[in-house]
């Protein structure tokens, strides 16, 4: 990218070496460069995936790959690396969704164990995870202060 930007007159070749310089700094004070590398990376295969999916695309991330088979393939250089694929194309056939678990299931609130309740707002029939100012303990007793309007 920065290649790019110097090619084009949009970044000078000494603007080029601080960014470079300071990216290098960067790296070697993180205590595991390439842990930080794939978490950075996930959020942008993440993006990537759902992008893909708003053009109708179907994706895989891909694991089980042997890396440096995967940069002799595609040339990458040494001092790169591979720590995610990401499959997109055009589905073969359409599959239905079967679903994704519920935020009951995948969420929790303040400790792990405690599902997360959202509220629906009524000003705004957005979901926010408010409590009202209480602490949910349990589902039930969160669907029944809706139910009944109660506003402990």
């Amino acid at each position: 990218m920065l290649a790019i930007h110097e090619e084009k007159g949009t970044l000078s070749s000494a603007a080029v070496a601080e960014i470079r310089g300071r990216a290098l700094d960067a790296m070697e004070r993180r205590a595991d460069p390439a842990l930080w590398a794939t978490r950075s990376t996930m959020l942008g295969a993440a993006t990537l995936i759902l992008a893909a999916e708003s053009l109708g695309l179907a994706s895989a991330p891909m694991e089980g790959f042997d890396p440096c088979a995967v940069k002799e393939a595609l040339g990458i250089p040494d001092d790169h690396t591979v720590c995610c694929l990401v499959a997109l194309g055009y589905a073969a056939e359409a599959k239905p969704f079967l679903g994704r678990f519920g935020l009951d299931e995948v969420c929790y609130q303040e400790h792990f164990g405690q599902p997360w309740l959202p509220e629906i707002n009524p000003r705004h029939g957005s979901i926010h995870q408010s409590m009202g100012g209480r602490r949910a303990h349990d589902k039930q007793s969160i669907l029944n202060s809706r139910n009944t309007g109660d506003q402990q």
